[in-house]
């Protein structure tokens, strides 16, 4: 993700690219795969809490709304950022 975060100029855009948008549209998708790189590497740090906890018999399963938290988490911001360059400048 580090990678694809310095040639935004290959992503796929929901708008068309030009001249005017180009430097919206880049900064606005880098901006996204920062967040998510964020959000990953949070879900992450907390699988490998629940799986420390789950072994040392503390719990005895991670839970469906954990999972469906993680998802949320996950695909709310992918959502915001998509919406944020259809509306674009």
């Amino acid at each position: 993700m580090t990678e694809l975060d310095r040639h935004p100029h290959i992503f796929n855009f929901p708008v068309k690219i030009t001249s005017e948008n180009t430097l919206y549209q880049y900064t606005n998708a880098t901006r996204m795969l920062r967040c998510l790189k964020l959000i990953i590497a949070f879900v992450f740090g907390l699988a490998v809490l629940m799986i420390y906890q789950a072994a040392s018999g503390k719990t005895e399963k991670i839970g469906f709304w954990l999972m469906l938290a993680v998802l949320g988490v996950i695909l709310l911001p992918m959502g915001y950022f998509i919406i944020k360059a259809m509306k674009g400048k």
